[in-house]
C-alpha cells in the first residue's frame, strides 16, 4: 500500500494530465532511496494515465524521511520539479507569466499578470518562489 501522498489530489490530477499531454513517463535518475531529483522523460508512443499514476507511486512510495527533511517535504520537491520541467523550462532560472498562461496550471496563478508581476517580479518566479507557491 502507497503512503498517504502529500499533495492535494486535484493538483496530483493536474500534474498527470500535463504529464499525460506531454507524453512524459517519470523515471528515478539514481538508485538512491532519498534521492528527490528525478527527470521526466519524452517518450516514443502513447503513455496512459494509469502508468503515469503507477509511476509516480512507485517513486514517492520509495521516499523515506531523513534527518533533515519529512516525507511530505520530499514529495512536494519532486512534485514542484516535475511541474517545472512539464512547462519545460529544464535549466531556466524563472517562469514568466506566459509560460504559465501556455499550461493548465494558469487558473492556479490567477489572471491579473499585473498582480503575477507585482508578486514576482517582470522577470518572473523563480523555482524556490514556484515551490512556495505551490504548497499553499
Amino acid at each position: 500500500r502507497a503512503p498517504e501522498s502529500a499533495i492535494d489530489e486535484e493538483w496530483l490530477e493536474l500534474m498527470f494530465d500535463m504529464l499525460e499531454a506531454k507524453q512524459f513517463r517519470l523515471q528515478h535518475l539514481s538508485g538512491e532511496e532519498n534521492e528527490t531529483e528525478k527527470i521526466t522523460t519524452k517518450i516514443n508512443g502513447k503513455v496512459d494515465r494509469d502508468t503515469i499514476k503507477k509511476d509516480w507511486l512507485n517513486i514517492t512510495g520509495a521516499i523515506k524521511p531523513t534527518t533533515m527533511f519529512s516525507r511530505g517535504f520530499l514529495e512536494s520537491a519532486l512534485f514542484a520539479s516535475v511541474l517545472w520541467e512539464t512547462i519545460e523550462l529544464h535549466e531556466q532560472t524563472f517562469i514568466t507569466w506566459e509560460q504559465i498562461q501556455n499550461t493548465k496550471l494558469k487558473d492556479r496563478f490567477g489572471t491579473d499578470k499585473a498582480a503575477f508581476e507585482d508578486a514576482f517580479g517582470a522577470q518572473g518566479m523563480t523555482f524556490e518562489e514556484f515551490f512556495k507557491y505551490l504548497k499553499k
